[in-house]
């Protein structure tokens, strides 16, 4: 006979998140099970992430709060409240350069591919592509990195 494996229900750090700026709930509406996912120095390094609530995060902070049920009521009367989703994490914008160029862009001026990549951002697509020319890497190959310098 198989049993069958619960999947715990407690609340996830986006959860409680969600919980502080709509407020929901009062803090004893929560089982014990979710209040022990309540962590306070995460709550306050996801909230600060937010500029418009980074005051409030100082502010909070400051208080030196260590009682989980204080935190939750705190943020609750303080945080703005809003129907927006908020989480922070923002995705690079960056797309990822072209090996090959930049290990030409490296060998060019004698440097890591880190620094390489930072020449790339701040050499014009003409450029790139005298470097290239200068290098004599033309034809097939030029086409490629070239076309891969126009993105960068």
């Amino acid at each position: 006979m198989k049993k069958k494996i619960q999947q715990s229900s407690s609340l996830s750090l986006f959860d409680w998140i969600k919980q502080i700026i709509s407020f929901k709930k009062n803090w004893n509406d929560f089982s014990e099970e979710d209040k022990k996912t309540y962590n306070i120095f995460m709550i306050n390094k996801f909230l600060s992430m937010n500029q418009g609530y980074l005051d409030i995060v100082n502010y909070v902070q400051k208080l030196n709060i260590q009682d989980k049920e204080k935190s939750y009521i705190v943020y609750c009367s303080l945080i703005p409240k809003s129907q927006k989703n908020y989480f922070p994490y923002c995705k690079s914008t960056k797309k990822p350069q072209d090996p090959e160029l930049l290990d030409n862009i490296s060998k060019y001026y004698e440097c890591s591919n880190r620094e390489a990549s930072e020449y790339l951002e701040l050499l014009s697509k003409g450029e790139v592509e005298e470097i290239l020319d200068s290098m004599g890497i033309n034809k097939p190959q030029p086409k490629k990195q070239k076309k891969n310098a126009s993105k960068v």
